[in-house]
């Protein structure tokens, strides 16, 4: 692995309670930062099969080079931020043509504590992901002259309808981890929808 800049591998969950909670599954085992892209080596090039800090390691040279990690991002509360700064690097990696080289062999253990363990944790944070990429594009929309300045893009109503096909199926296919993942994207939606009329509510003249 010495020729690569950066290494990754499988992540195994070590839950709290013991075991793994219905909704865990390929579908959301990322939700925990618990990626597993199976038994064969790869070179890396979708942006689908990203890496997460629990297990990666880099070359210090190339972090450098991509400008080390990006504070600002990662999941906050705040609204100023939904996208990973792991998937930020792991992306710019890419763009960059770096080797990035997933090995099996080279797995890790990550222990997932209670409050993770529980399924509403994640459709709030489904919620949060929603708001912050609708105050995102809001603010895209605004400084971009050629901005759309629609609620919600069109291509979301596309995947809204997906996902609810999706959790449709899976409850007949009894897969309670595919019903919890469409659930949580279907939550992702709301929160960027509710957000977007209440951005507009506060700008309307009816509403000072």
């Amino acid at each position: 692995d010495l020729g690569n800049d950066w290494v990754y591998g499988p992540v195994r969950p070590l839950w709290e309670f013991g075991k793994n909670p219905l909704w865990y599954g390929p579908k959301t085992a990322f939700w925990v930062a618990c990626p597993d892209y199976g038994n064969q080596p790869f070179l890396a090039t979708d942006p689908s099969t990203t890496f997460v800090g629990v297990n990666h390691a880099c070359k210090t040279t190339r972090l450098f080079e991509l400008g080390l990690y990006d504070e600002q991002k990662g999941l906050r509360g705040d609204g100023k931020s939904y996208t990973g700064n792991d998937d930020d690097l792991y992306m710019k990696s890419l763009a960059m043509g770096f080797r990035v080289f997933y090995n099996p062999l080279v797995s890790v253990n990550h222990i997932i504590d209670k409050k993770r363990y529980d399924g509403l944790t994640h459709l709030k944070n489904s919620w949060i992901v929603g708001r912050n990429e609708c105050l995102n594009y809001r603010l895209l929309s605004t400084s971009s002259q050629t901005g759309s300045k629609s609620l919600i893009p069109r291509y979301r109503y596309r995947l809204l309808v997906s996902h609810l096909a999706g959790a449709i199926v899976s409850c007949v296919l009894l897969s309670p981890s595919s019903v919890m993942f469409y659930l949580a994207n279907i939550n992702r939606f709301i929160g960027f929808l509710y957000t977007s009329i209440l951005l507009n509510f506060r700008k309307s003249p009816s509403a000072t």
